[in-house]
């Protein structure tokens, strides 16, 4: 890929030939004389008969200027993106902001960026915060860009009794929701952000629930900071008294099942309502500062043990166990220890009842889960019974051996894509951004993969890159409709993907009464076999509509969580009657769904 103007442009000369002539015809002058006039006659009859070299593409120069909303300079580089999303040139602006990039396509219509540093925020020509609101540009325009300095947000945030509130995510969120920046509290319990000029809400994230900054802790009464360019705003908190339940400390302010766990698990988990099972507990409403009664009689519980070898018998650290009743999708609480040197993980406070035993491995390992004793499913796993104050030892389970899943990601015109997620087992989670489970691989920064698995069969799922959309190996929008892969131990295997723009959703989101009032609606897009590959929220500040992630050509289903539960597209409550949406390359499906 050139860079077009920018540092490191290097212009090739042709070498020197004889004394007086340009070094490209020195090889011709070799030639013997008559030779060279057949091959001059040749040449001439091809240009008679059209017959020549192919056409070159028109060019153009494009120009333009960085500088501040005060019409200060800025010496920086920027990114030229053509229409497939894609950088194709990078040129640098000098000491008096001014910038040129050659040789573009005089055909196509380009978006320039000036790239996010430690001083100002990336902004999109001719002062956009982002890709989409930027404009578009012929390739021999004059592209002057605007940037704004941004202002700081900062405070320290403490726990009732005056604490510091440390390691915590503050978030900040502009009010027309186009907007957010995330950061932590220090051990201080402060944190401070540099955002964009504009009105701001500041979010708490505590363990469980969401606390904003206001006078309820609630997003509809939050505190609004209007921040200008330079300008250093104070935003801070104190949490309110955490509701208990007969001392147990809660940081929720809503409707959700209490559970009662004794941390060192001699004891099981016990719901609300004295059940073991989340399915079956009592719903308690909670508010800060305000206790509420509920008992709970808390059984002595039960533990697992087990240990997890490789092919070779060597133990497996970082093995992760889940435990779920029966062959259901019901976890049971437990207190969980995972593997360490040894191999031997440990699970305490069960209750009395007939499980089955998960087994989850660290991100990036290629052990994928399997289930106790070393078996593909949990349809599969047998069923285990942990007995009050007793030890059940499990049996050994032992990893197979690996081979090598390896390939390449490329875009449209075969040029490499850096950072994107593969998940060798199909499963993605385009909503995390990145990949993060024990089967998952990403690309450097020549495009390329490699990941040792356990042998067996997989449909890689490329995802995560957000200007392109995610498929499964085989160039396939479905799981079911994938390549397979199968690896054996000892075995090399390639899976290469070409990845494009696709098509996209713009979904708008209404009620019975007509568009929403308040609340948040988080969508969720799902493949035609029912495996999520996209998302598009709604809610006040972007006029509850929005546009989705790219989406590979294909048949998509849209589900629609809002306040009271969720609806698939149109409006339904079940899958089976929801409406399929199609998407094509290059288009936006328009679409509106009924949220409750």
């Amino acid at each position: 890929m050139r860079r077009l103007g920018g540092p490191g442009l290097r212009v090739m000369h042709p070498p020197s030939g004889c004394e007086g002539v340009p070094g490209d015809l020195s090889p011709l002058l070799a030639i013997p004389r008559t030779s060279r006039l057949v091959i001059t006659a040749l040449a001439a009859l091809a240009l008679i008969l059209g017959v020549g070299s192919p056409a070159t593409a028109a060019v153009a120069t494009m120009t333009g200027s960085v500088r501040l909303a005060d019409g200060t300079p800025v010496e920086t580089c920027l990114n030229i993106y053509d229409s497939d999303y894609m950088v194709v040139g990078s040129p640098c602006s000098d000491a008096l902001g001014e910038w040129s990039a050659p040789d573009l396509d005089a055909s196509l219509n380009y978006k320039v960026e000036a790239p996010s540093s430690d001083t100002y925020p990336n902004t999109f020509a001719p002062s956009a915060t982002d890709f989409y609101s930027g404009d578009s540009y012929a390739a021999d325009a004059r592209v002057n860009i605007v940037i704004t300095p941004p202002g700081t947000i900062l405070g320290r945030i403490t726990m009732a009794d005056g604490r510091p509130l440390k390691d915590t995510a503050v978030v900040v969120s502009s009010t027309d929701g186009k907007l957010q920046e995330w950061g932590r509290t220090d051990t201080t319990g402060s944190y401070e952000l540099r955002v964009r000029p504009g009105d701001y809400r500041v979010e708490i994230g505590l363990e469980g629930a969401t606390l904003w900054i206001g006078p309820t802790g609630r997003e509809a009464d939050a505190t609004i900071f209007r921040l200008a360019s330079g300008e250093r705003v104070t935003a801070d908190a104190q949490l309110p008294e955490r509701a208990r339940v007969n001392g147990l400390a809660v940081d929720k302010s809503t409707r959700e099942p209490l559970i009662a766990k004794d941390p060192t698990g001699t004891r099981s988990a016990v719901y609300a309502g004295g059940n073991d099972l989340r399915s079956s507990s009592a719903v308690v409403s909670l508010s800060p500062g305000v206790r509420v009664p509920a008992r709970f009689a808390l059984p002595l519980g039960g533990e697992l043990r087990g240990r997890v070898v490789d092919v070779d018998g060597n133990p497996v650290p970082f093995v992760c166990p889940d435990v779920f009743y029966q062959r259901t999708n019901q976890r049971v609480e437990g207190v969980t220890s995972c593997s360490g040197s040894r191999g031997q993980y440990v699970v305490r406070g069960l209750p009395a009842r007939a499980v089955t035993v998960a087994l989850r491995a660290e991100p990036f390992s290629g052990y994928a889960t399997t289930w106790h004793p070393s078996v593909d499913s949990q349809r599969e796993a047998p069923l285990v019974s942990p007995q009050p104050g007793k030890v059940l030892w499990l049996r050994l389970t032992q990893y197979p051996g690996k081979g090598l899943v390896e390939g390449r990601v490329t875009d449209p015109k075969g040029r490499p894509l850096e950072g994107v997620s593969i998940s060798i087992d199909g499963i993605g989670s385009p909503r995390m951004g990145s990949c993060e489970s024990a089967l998952c691989a990403r690309t450097d920064a020549d495009g390329r993969y490699s990941l040792a698995v356990t042998a067996g069969t997989y449909r890689p799922f490329a995802w995560g890159e957000p200007r392109f959309a995610p498929e499964w190996f085989g160039n396939s929008s479905t799981y079911r409709q994938a390549t397979p892969v199968t690896v054996t131990v000892g075995s090399r295997v390639t899976a290469d993907f070409q990845l494009y723009p696709g098509g996209r959703m713009r979904v708008t989101a209404t009620t019975a009464a007509g568009p929403p009032q308040t609340g948040y609606y988080l969508g969720e897009i799902y493949s035609a076999d029912g495996y999520d590959v996209g998302q598009c929220d709604a809610f006040a500040a972007n006029g509850w509509a929005c546009t989705s992630s790219a989406l590979k050509p294909g048949t998509y289903y849209l589900w629609m969580k809002g306040q009271t539960g969720g609806l698939w597209y149109p409006g339904v409550a079940d899958r089976r009657d929801a409406t399929p949406i199609k998407v094509a390359a290059g288009d936006v499906a328009e679409v509106t769904v009924t949220v409750s």
